[in-house]
């Protein structure tokens, strides 16, 4: 079920941004709001996702302290990326870069689409808890799961490459920029195909943080500390049911570090994709600093982290590769 309203929300979104990004020009957007216009709509789409994502894969109880107490953070967080994104497109209908009625539109869309999101992650959390009351034994982990997984998304990322390009010409504009070039209309295709890419991404590390938390049931805290130990490396001492457990846990914490990367990395170049680093755009231009550079530290951070996760379940006699379940048991799990 919560693979269905994930899958569904996020093609929703990007249809909307895809159809809108393309015929900004035609709904009397200036050229020179055209690329923050986009990034306003890509940014508040990644809002809604995260508000809808994050409460079904936390690993925090939202019932205990600690659980409401990142909840409020998060909550703070989305909101003030809302709010400042709202600001801009409020700011640029006012300046004339937007006409008011397409800033006042993509506003009420995107407020609703936020809330809608936000609402079905809380009460597919709920519906999970009180499904998972004791732990759940773990079928045998299928070894190909991962390469299917990126065999999958390279088709599909692929498919909407070309088709993407293909469509921006036909439009005869591009979303990056007022005229017709074939560097802009790869540049947007390029982006839409990211993002694509990190969609699938986060599904598969929905499915992994699924997993995760039904080999502990409730117990949140539980899993957390594991965790700690496994892909943190911290010298922290657990029970013999504890080790087990943690056994179980490693290697599907190791391909949830390699997925979770990929989700980010993708994420960071379909915004590279929409925006050209020059110097009368600074924020276009903070994007092409700023990105590269996370992407240095956290490729060797994230990969650091699954090894040790590897390391951990082979040390305890459990095969890390390809940790996760068969396609089928994960789909038929999802649903009620």
């Amino acid at each position: 079920m919560r693979i269905v309203s994930l899958v569904l929300s996020t093609a929703i979104g990007l249809a909307v941004i895809t159809a809108t990004a393309i015929a900004l020009p035609a709904l009397g957007v200036a050229g020179s709001a055209i690329t923050p216009f986009t990034v306003a709509m890509v940014a508040l789409w990644a809002a809604g996702f995260c508000a809808g994502v994050v409460p079904v894969i936390s690993l925090r109880d939202p019932s205990a302290l600690d659980g409401r107490r990142a909840s409020r953070v998060f909550v703070v967080v989305v909101g003030a990326v809302t709010v400042s994104v709202l600001l801009l497109l409020i700011g640029l209908a006012v300046t004339g870069g937007a006409p008011f009625g397409v800033a006042t539109l993509t506003i009420g869309a995107a407020v609703a689409y936020i809330a809608a999101n936000a609402f079905a992650g809380r009460v597919l959390r709920r519906r999970a808890d009180r499904r998972r009351r004791a732990p759940l034994p773990i079928p045998p982990m299928d070894p190909d799961l991962p390469r299917r997984r990126t065999r999958t998304i390279v088709i599909v990322s692929s498919a909407v490459l070309v088709f993407g390009a293909l469509f921006a010409l036909a439009a005869g504009r591009s979303a990056a920029e007022p005229d017709s070039t074939t560097i802009g209309a790869v540049g947007i295709a390029v982006s839409f195909a990211a993002i694509t890419a990190t969609v699938f991404c986060a599904i598969t590390v929905v499915g992994f943080s699924g997993r995760s938390r039904e080999l502990s049931g409730p117990d949140a805290r539980l899993l957390k500390r594991i965790a700690r130990v496994v892909v943190g490396g911290k010298s922290i001492s657990l029970t013999r049911e504890e080790t087990e457990l943690a056994a179980r846990y490693a290697p599907y914490a190791a391909e949830t570090e390699r997925w979770s990367l990929a989700q980010l990395l993708t994420l960071f170049v379909a915004f590279l994709a929409l925006n050209e680093p020059t110097p009368e755009q600074p924020l276009q231009l903070a994007m092409w600093i700023v990105f590269p550079v996370l992407s240095v530290i956290l490729i060797p951070t994230s990969l650091r982290r699954a090894r040790r996760a590897e390391h951990f379940a082979r040390a305890h006699g459990v095969e890390p590769a390809g940790a996760s379940l068969p396609t089928e048991t994960m789909t038929r799990s999802d649903h009620p």
